[in-house]
């Protein structure tokens, strides 16, 4: 760590400490310091949040492998139709069909993981927003699944629609402060502050098959050399097998203050 970004990392350190008091630093810095490596995971109720038809295999499809293959149940909650997933313009038909192809292609990398609990909310991608009908409908399927995992996209995730992926789930742990389950942050399109590497060299041939299921966005882009490499790269940084798969773990209360925050206006 260099001089710049330890002053940075103190500095939000005691920024926390001012907002929110000692306790929560203490919960955060043994949260994210505390990296551990594991290969196995709770036999728990599993929600995932996917923004797009394909962020689930990039960020955990590991996980959601071997979660699967121990018999836990897992849903998957895919909020957007993907149907811009292209580097071309495209009619208002053509991007119909690719929202359709999307779906179909999502729904054969669940089973490739053995998901076979899905749900497609189909929110125009690219414009994904926190309101109130997608708040009421985040609440009820938090209240109907009940779930004690809940797998999401990172803070620190710069694409739009995860960030109000994040946003949405937020605006439900912050009305239900009972919530006693953990939430997994995986990362996409930018690397998280990891608190769990998982083991996933058992599973990447799983992976690989999932991803590799979505042709439609392969062919404009190397998202299978991509997400190798990242599964490469942590595995090796920490000695953790050949191939791993980066979390932010932390509870509901964790979730809820480092959200707001992140999010405090700047003064």
């Amino acid at each position: 760590m260099n001089i710049k970004r330890a002053k940075d990392y103190l500095l939000h350190l005691n920024n926390l400490r001012k907002a929110y008091g000692n306790t929560l630093l203490y919960s955060a810095l043994k949260s994210k310091i505390k990296l551990q490596i594991i290969e196995t995971l709770p036999d728990k109720r599993t929600l995932v949040l996917s923004p797009h038809p394909d962020d689930d295999v990039i960020g955990c499809g590991g996980a959601l492998s071997l979660l699967t293959k121990q018999n836990t149940e897992v849903k998957t909650v895919y909020l957007t139709q993907g149907s811009s997933g292209s580097e071309n313009r495209l009619s208002l038909s053509e991007k119909k069909t690719l929202g359709k192809t999307r779906e179909d292609e999502a729904r054969k990398a669940s089973g490739e993981m053995g998901v076979l609990d899905v749900e497609f909310w189909r929110y125009k991608d690219g414009d994904l927003s926190s309101g109130q009908a997608i708040g009421k409908l985040m609440k009820e399927l938090l209240a109907k699944y009940n779930p004690e995992v809940i797998f999401c996209p990172t803070f620190q995730d710069p694409h739009p629609d995860h960030a109000e992926t994040i946003k949405i789930l937020y605006g439900s742990m912050k009305s239900m402060p009972h919530f006693n389950g953990e939430i997994w942050m995986y990362e996409v399109w930018s690397p998280l502050y990891a608190n769990r590497l998982l083991k996933i060299d058992q599973y990447i041939e799983t992976k690989k098959q999932a991803l590799a299921s979505h042709k439609s966005q392969l062919s404009s882009r190397s998202y299978l050399d991509a997400v190798l490499g990242l599964a490469s790269y942590r595995a090796g940084m920490h000695s953790a097998g050949k191939h791993a798969e980066a979390f932010f773990v932390c509870n509901r209360d964790l979730f809820v203050s480092l959200y707001e925050m992140i999010e405090r206006p700047k003064k």
